[in-house]
């Protein structure tokens, strides 16, 4: 692999694609022909340069992204540890941490099983507590 930056259409298409991941409708706005595009699209991105520079972005993203979550976590403890701060402030950031570590949801799962029992019509609430102690009886 060589070192040369691509060239104006190549590095227009590496920058469209960056934007939706979309290799034939990158091709058509970095102008390739739209006849062409699908085709075009495919064969740039086997190039080992374009791979390349599409790698490149997209560590620079996570690098960006990893930087603005340690940021955000900075001031959260920063205001949650203040003190000063209003209570809700406090809370609120609090909150904001445990959510980053999962340790706090909004919805919480439930997987459970259940067994449903059929009964005849006009079973009564002694029937089913009998059932009930038969089946205890069995446990013991």
């Amino acid at each position: 692999m060589t070192d040369k930056p691509l060239s104006g259409k190549r590095a227009l298409f590496v920058a469209e694609y960056l934007k939706d991941r979309n290799a034939t409708q990158a091709a058509i706005r970095a102008g390739y022909s739209e006849a062409t595009a699908k085709q075009q699209g495919s064969r740039l991105l086997t190039r080992v340069d374009i791979r390349a520079a599409v790698v490149v972005s997209d560590t620079r993203v996570v690098a960006k992204v990893e930087k603005s979550a340690a940021d955000i976590s900075r001031v959260a403890w920063s205001i949650a540890e203040d003190p000063e701060a209003p209570p809700s402030a406090r809370i609120q950031a609090l909150n904001l941490e445990a959510r980053r570590f999962r340790e706090y949801a909004d919805k919480h799962e439930i997987d459970a099983r259940v067994a449903v029992l059929s009964l005849p019509v006009g079973t009564t609430l002694d029937d089913l507590k009998a059932l009930r102690d038969g089946l205890n009886a069995g446990d013991s």
